[in-house]
């Protein structure tokens, strides 16, 4: 929130209040920020405002999750379902190397049926190939 901008509200909440004619400064090109802090509801508003200002920005700062634009949002759905294929993908990998690791093991031995070949490794088994 700049000087210009809290001038900006100031003259047009002035101006729905007294539609008459608008108002401006002494020397008729604005107010300075000595003349409107004179004003304790004026300082009190500005005050107030920058607070929140400054505690939405900590706050989507800290926690972007909060951040409500249309477009972030739809990035982190984006985000969100890629994260979760990817742990898919992942667990389907550790499968497929569980079911190489079987395959290769029980190949070794001499396995020549399907059946021979999809016996489960011994319990203590380490992945080098010993027993």
């Amino acid at each position: 929130m700049t000087w210009a901008d809290v001038c900006r509200r100031v003259a047009r909440d002035i101006q729905k209040i007294d539609d008459t004619k608008p108002r401006l400064g002494s020397d008729g090109k604005g107010w300075t920020r000595q003349a409107l802090a004179r004003h304790l509801r004026i300082q009190e508003a500005y005050e107030l405002r920058s607070t929140q200002l400054q505690a939405e920005k900590t706050r989507t700062d800290r926690n972007p999750r909060r951040n409500h634009d249309p477009e972030v949002v739809v990035l982190r759905r984006e985000r969100d379902a890629i994260r979760q294929e990817n742990e898919e993908l992942r667990r389907k990998l550790a499968a497929y190397e569980e079911r190489f690791s079987i395959l290769t093991y029980n190949k070794a031995l001499g396995a020549q049926s399907e059946e021979e070949m999809a016996r489960p490794l011994p319990k203590k088994f380490d992945r080098q190939g010993r027993t």
